[in-house]
């Protein structure tokens, strides 16, 4: 896994950005859940952070599904804004976490 935790805009509005790479071989385990949330809780207790955002293609649905799990808001939709590898144009969401006390809990793994 290659988490990233970055300024999500110029300037450095108070807004941080989490994204996550997962080899294939190693999807479903939990893995960029758990980061999300630690880097998420992290952030959040960083000064000058109001906002912690996870941007990714709509279309993959695994990717999608977490910060869905961990309590983010989805607050934008941006049509063909990124190329895909193939140069076609492609699809962003951006979800967002303003306040900590909406970061859900991780479920809890069988022992």
């Amino acid at each position: 896994m290659s988490p990233i935790c970055r300024d999500a805009r110029p300037g450095g509005d108070g807004c941080l950005e989490i994204g996550y790479w997962i080899r294939s071989d190693r999807t479903g385990r939990g893995y960029a859940t758990e980061t999300t949330h630690a880097l998420a809780r992290i952030a959040h207790g960083l000064d000058g952070i109001e906002r912690v955002i996870v941007c990714c293609d709509p279309e993959n649905h695994a990717s999608r599904r977490i910060p869905e799990r961990l309590g983010f808001t989805l607050v934008e939709h941006r049509v063909g804004d990124t190329e895909g590898p193939d140069g076609e144009p492609r699809d962003t969401v951006e979800f967002e976490l303003r306040d900590l006390r909406s970061l859900r809990a991780l479920p809890s793994r069988p022992s």
